[in-house]
Parts: C-alpha cells; structure tokens; sequence
C-alpha cells in the first residue's frame, strides 16, 4: 500500500481514499498474507455498550459507558481462476484451528492453541479492527459464469484493559475533546477573557 493517497483526518487518523485507490479495498491482508481474487468487507459496527437506568416517574435517565464491544463482520471471497484456488490452499489454514492443540486448564478455566491474526483492510482500519478470531468457514458456492464465492464469519480480537474503564458522562458539550483544539484558538480566548477581566476592574475604578 505504500504511496497510496490518503485523507489525513484531525487527530493522526488516516484513512486510505477509496475514489484515488479504489483497489486497496478489495482485498483483505491477513497475518500478512493478502486475499487471492477479491474480498468485500460485510457490513460492520464499532458498538458501545451503555448501561441505562431509567429515572422512576421522570422522562430520561442515567447512561454508563460499560465498554466496547469486539466487532463482529464476515468477508465475501470470489474467485475465477484456477490461481485464486491453488493460493486458498494456504490461506484457509489463517482461518483454521487444529483441535489437538487446543488445551483447557481446568484449574483456571483458561484455553491455549488460539491464536488472534492481525487483519487489515481499509474499512476495518477505520473502526480500529486489528485483529481477529474466526467463527465460521463457509463452502464454495458456485454463482454462475465461473464465478466461486465463500464466505467467513469473524470475530475481533479484543482484550480487555487491565483496568475498568466504566464511566457516567458529567454533561453534554459543543467541543470534540477526541481532537486537539487549536492552540492559537486558546490563546485567543484567554486574551480576550483577560482584557474582560481589565474592563471589570476599570469600572470599578469609577
């Protein structure tokens, strides 16, 4: 993907520009490895779990951010050539877990032999998916002119934080604290809040 034009967004996000790039949105790279033929991301959410309490014989309530939640999404795989096949001998592996490496400690109830891959893929970059587990495989559905579908069904890897991160909004605001503000935007206003407070003092005076 290097070279491919981005739109810079406030903040460091970049997203790459599917109107100049149209091609880096169909496929996906996975632990590395990129898609044979084309993939085509699913619809997929970035949700937030909120607690809501209902207020007893008022209108509204009180609303806790609980966390987020891992994003689930399914990849749609076509192929037409025989190459596309040969390459998904390999790949399909990136999806797969071998049951006899699976152990469960019964003690702590603890499972190993699952392992997360990193993913990318433009759309998921956006929502801050990086990386995945699998759910479903689905076959090789033929849809006419030699064109081969299949579908997979995933789940994102996301661990929690070491600490809780529940939290009760104090109020609404008109200013995006996920963006820096403008810091000659601030001086401004600390400006004219200091010649406010001269105005104050003069008059005082008087």
């Amino acid at each position: 993907m290097a070279g491919a034009p981005y739109i810079e967004l406030p903040g460091g996000v970049d997203v790459i520009n599917p109107f100049d790039n149209p091609t880096a949105y169909d496929t996906i790279t996975l632990a590395g490895v990129e898609s044979p033929g084309i993939a085509r991301i699913g619809d997929v959410k970035r949700n937030w779990e909120w607690d809501v309490k209902a207020g007893r014989g008022a209108s509204g309530g009180v609303t806790t951010f609980v966390g987020r939640k891992p994003a689930q999404f399914s990849v749609r795989f076509e192929t037409w050539l025989r190459e596309h096949f040969v390459a998904w001998k390999s790949f399909i592996q990136l999806f797969k877990y071998d049951a006899k490496l699976i152990r469960v400690n019964l003690d702590t109830g603890g499972v190993s032999g699952i392992k997360a891959v990193n993913i990318y893929h433009p759309s998921l970059s956006d929502l801050d998916i990086t990386a995945c587990t699998t759910e479903s495989i689905g076959g090789w559905v033929h849809e006419g002119r030699g064109l081969w579908v299949r579908t997979v069904e995933f789940l994102e890897y996301l661990p929690p934080p070491p600490l809780p991160a529940i939290s009760t909004p104090a109020g609404a605001t008109d200013v995006n604290t996920a963006f820096p503000v403008n810091g000659k935007i601030t001086e401004m206003e600390n400006q004219k809040a200091d010649l406010n407070n001269q105005i104050m003092d003069l008059n005082k005076t008087l």
